[in-house]
C-alpha cells in the first residue's frame, strides 16, 4: 500500500519521529492542567526531546547502504564482514579514528594499539549501530562525531596512495602517544 523508498525513508527518520511523538505526547500531559499532570508531562517532554536528538545525530550514520559489506558492533567489537577487507578492532584496544574520503566515498579508518587498521566506508549496511559504540569510547561525543561528518576536510599528509584521499582526525586514546595534528 505504501511505495517502498516512502517506508525506506521513513525509517531513515524514525528516531526523529519517536522523539516528536513523545513530545507531542508530553504536551498532551502537560496540558492536564494541574501541578500533578505537569512534572510528569515536562519529564516526557524532554525525554521526547533527547531521543529527537539523539535520532538525529545516528540518522547521519544510516545512509543509504549502498557499499559492500556489512558492519556488526557486538560486545564492545566492530566487526566489519568483506570478503576482501573485512576485519574486526576492539573498542577498549583503539587508539585512533579517522575519517577519511578516498575517490568521493568517505571510510571510518580504525587503528588499534598494535598498529592494525580497519577500514569501514560509511555506506556500508549497519553503519547506523557505528555511532553507539564510537561514542563509548573516552572524549568523544556524538556531537564531535556528527561535527566529523560535517566538516569539510582538508587535504593532510596521508600514508595512502596519492589518489587525492583527504584525512581527517577525529579522535586519538588519551595517552597512546598518538598526537592530534
Amino acid at each position: 500500500m505504501i511505495r517502498p523508498e516512502l517506508v525506506a525513508r521513513a525509517r531513515r527518520w524514525q528516531g526523529v519521529i519517536e522523539g516528536a511523538a513523545f513530545l507531542l505526547f508530553g504536551m498532551w500531559i502537560f496540558a492536564g492542567g494541574t501541578l500533578v499532570w505537569q512534572l510528569p508531562g515536562l519529564a516526557v517532554m524532554a525525554l521526547g526531546i533527547g531521543w529527537a536528538v539523539n535520532g538525529w545525530r545516528r540518522m547521519r550514520f544510516q545512509a543509504d547502504p549502498s557499499a559492500p559489506g556489512l558492519i556488526e558492533v557486538d560486545e564492545g567489537r566492530i566487526r566489519f564482514l568483506h570478503p576482501v577487507m573485512g576485519g574486526e578492532v576492539s573498542l577498549n584496544d583503539l587508539a585512533e579514528l579517522k575519517l577519511v574520503t578516498l575517490r568521493g566515498r568517505r571510510l571510518w579508518q580504525m587503528r588499534d594499539l598494535s598498529g592494525a587498521r580497519l577500514i569501514v566506508p560509511l555506506e556500508s549496511a549497519g553503519a547506523g549501530d557505528l555511532a553507539d559504540a564510537l561514542t563509548s569510547l573516552p572524549g568523544l561525543t556524538a556531537a564531535n562525531l556528527v561535527a566529523a561528518l560535517d566538516a569539510d576536510v582538508a587535504p593532510q599528509g596521508s600514508m595512502l596512495p596519492s589518489t587525492g584521499a583527504r584525512e581527517h582526525l577525529v579522535w586519538t586514546r588519551p595517552g597512546s602517544g598518538i598526537r592530534p595534528v
